[in-house]
Formats: structure tokens, C-alpha cells, sequence
């Protein structure tokens, strides 16, 4: 079982996993948002939710969309990935050595999905301050992957978050 789906299986939903292999749209639209070996990925996330495939007026349906590249986030020489729900995707920028260590990846992997899931922000965020919690500092959740493990707090949150889309 993969990290989305122990995820998935924690709060309870269900989705169809269907790995489509790499289509020449998704390589069109990381090139055109690629400059100087930096991905912006705000014009990819734009470029991804406008896209025809969505459109279930011809055909599209709802679906989310994952792009690996070894290129850098704009601006940004850290990171190594990021997601969100309202625009359906996940990038992941494994430069450097990020894609041999095993145990990072795994952890990424998790916190970016928790994202798309519809987790907006980080654990240690301050505006994420939930009453009853208290910071473990152990959550796969914090921006440092601490942990390949999602505390409590946050699969609360996701849980609430599906429920209120009528899909637990």
C-alpha cells in the first residue's frame, strides 16, 4: 500500500488510484512554465486547473495530477515539492540528491498528498492553532518532515474536511 492510500484509509475516504504513465500535455506545460532550470510552479498550477481534461462538458472529468521534475521551485533552492487541493496537483522538484534518499521521499510524498487532500497549511503554522491539540512537533506535517507519520490534529482536520463534502 502506498503513502496516499494509508492516508486515504486514515481518514476514511476511498479514491481510485489510476496511474496514467506521462502524457505530452503534462510535458508541454512543465516546459512552458520552466525558466532557468526553475519551475514557477503558481503558472503551473494555473496551467493544470484551466486545462481541457477538466471539462466535463467535453468529456473531462475531476482528477488531480502529479509532476516530478529535477528542476528547482522559482525561487526557491530548498524545497522539494508543493500541492494543493483547489488546484489539483502535486509538484515534486527532486534536485540534487533529494530522489536516492528513500525515507525523504516516502515523507514527501505523504505531506504533499495531505495537501491536495485539502490541508492548507503546515502543522506549525500559527494560524493552524486548533483547541484540544497540542504540537507534538512529530507530525509529517511540519515544513521539516519530522516524521513519516500525520498526527491526530491533522487527519481531525481532513477527516472534518471530507465530511463537510458529504464523501466520509
Amino acid at each position: 500500500m502506498n503513502e496516499v492510500e494509508l492516508l486515504c484509509r486514515a481518514i476514511g475516504i476511498h479514491f481510485n488510484l489510476i496511474p496514467l504513465g506521462s502524457h505530452q500535455s503534462a510535458m508541454n506545460q512543465l516546459k512552458a512554465v520552466t525558466y532557468s532550470n526553475q519551475v514557477d510552479y503558481n503558472r503551473l498550477f494555473d496551467l493544470v486547473s484551466t486545462e481541457v481534461w477538466r471539462d466535463e462538458n467535453i468529456g473531462g472529468r475531476e482528477h488531480r495530477d502529479i509532476f516530478i521534475t529535477t528542476k528547482y521551485l522559482l525561487d526557491d533552492p530548498v524545497s522539494l515539492g508543493c500541492a494543493g487541493y483547489k488546484d489539483g496537483c502535486i509538484l515534486f522538484a527532486l534536485h540534487g540528491q533529494s530522489q536516492y534518499n528513500h525515507i525523504l521521499l516516502r515523507r514527501l510524498v505523504r505531506h504533499e498528498a495531505t495537501h491536495l487532500m485539502g490541508l492548507g497549511w503546515h502543522c506549525d503554522h500559527p494560524d493552524f492553532r486548533v483547541n484540544g491539540y497540542h504540537s507534538s512537533g512529530r507530525c509529517n506535517m511540519h515544513y521539516h518532515l519530522p516524521s513519516g507519520e500525520t498526527c491526530p490534529k491533522c487527519l481531525d482536520y481532513l477527516r472534518a474536511f471530507w465530511q463537510h463534502l458529504g464523501r466520509v
